[in-house]
């Protein structure tokens, strides 16, 4: 069942739809939960609902959400985005990742949106992984984009920002 933001999540899936963006089924809640439990917390109500009711990746803006499970022709899942960052193999021996900083959007040449997933609708930041150096803070390469997942959506309804 939908929470409150359900009028968001079928704006999204309109415009998804209107995109012809919707490349996946939506996400099995077990697959959902999976992806949980490997965090140890849950994704954040607004980013649970996208998988679950619009699609698991490709929804949204940029390439869309990055995919929870593996599709042929995908070239990463989320979770594989994420251990690589957390454990440093992507981004350099001497990064640290904020656990709660999730991967949201893929932009294509390294470029990616992040959720701060330590709120329940927290900001959203880009980062640019092939500006880094080894030695460099995480920080240095995050740049805020909104202040809220749900600002991040209702930008994009809005036609700001996206690849079209």
């Amino acid at each position: 069942m939908r929470s409150s933001g359900s009028s968001l999540i079928d704006q999204i899936a309109n415009r998804v739809a209107q995109r012809g963006q919707r490349t996946a089924l939506a996400a099995w809640p077990d697959h959902v939960c999976f992806v949980e439990a490997k965090l140890g917390f849950e994704l954040p109500p607004l980013l649970r609902q996208v998988y679950l009711y619009i699609g698991d990746g490709g929804n949204g803006p940029g390439y869309g959400t990055l995919p929870l499970a593996a599709f042929a022709g995908e070239s990463l899942t989320f979770l594989e985005v994420y251990g690589d960052w957390i454990a440093g193999e992507s981004l350099g021996d001497q990064w640290t990742w904020d656990r709660y900083l999730l991967p949201l959007t893929d932009w294509g040449c390294g470029l990616y949106e992040c959720l701060d997933s330590s709120e329940a609708d927290g900001p959203v930041y880009r980062f640019d992984w092939t500006a880094a150096d080894d030695g460099d803070e995480t920080k240095e390469h995050l740049d805020p984009t909104h202040e809220s997942l749900t600002a991040y959506f209702e930008s994009w309804l809005q036609g700001l920002p996206d690849l079209d």
